[in-house]
């Protein structure tokens, strides 16, 4: 199986639930210290969801002063997703972009993960992740 990371801009490490320690307060799961990734991913391109947003509630105070603005954002037309998905591969892409793939009914979804259960260094900096998902 080939691993196709389209998340932009970064590599993608994995690491093992025994590299990570969860933070038992935050729920994070904390790289210990000299640990190194099982498997890392070079980014080779990305795959990117437009934001729209349509205001639903406005409120007013008065007849001029703005309290409150009610917007529903979506993530829609998916960039950069290639045409022509070759088989036995999967194709790794950020949440946004794999929750909007699914929203339009995206063909090939059985081909589309996205990261779960972050890990993050001792600074609380996203340094990879623990396993993918797929629903």
């Amino acid at each position: 199986m080939r691993v196709v990371n389209l998340t932009g801009g970064h590599d993608l490490s994995f690491f093992g639930m025994d590299q990570v320690t969860q933070d038992p307060t935050t729920k994070k799961f904390v790289l210990n210290d000299g640990e190194q990734p099982r498997l890392t991913v070079p980014c080779v391109g990305c795959v990117r969801a437009k934001r729209s947003s349509i205001c639903i509630n406005t409120m007013y105070a008065g007849d001029s002063d703005l309290l409150l603005s009610v917007n529903h954002t979506a993530f829609t037309d998916v960039e950069g997703m290639p045409s022509d998905l070759e088989p036995n591969t999967i194709y790794i892409v950020s949440a946004l972009a794999y929750n909007a793939l699914k929203a339009s009914d995206y063909a090939h979804m059985d081909q589309i993960f996205t990261i779960d259960k972050t890990v993050v260094d001792g600074d609380g900096r996203i340094v990879g992740c623990i396993d993918l998902c797929h629903n």
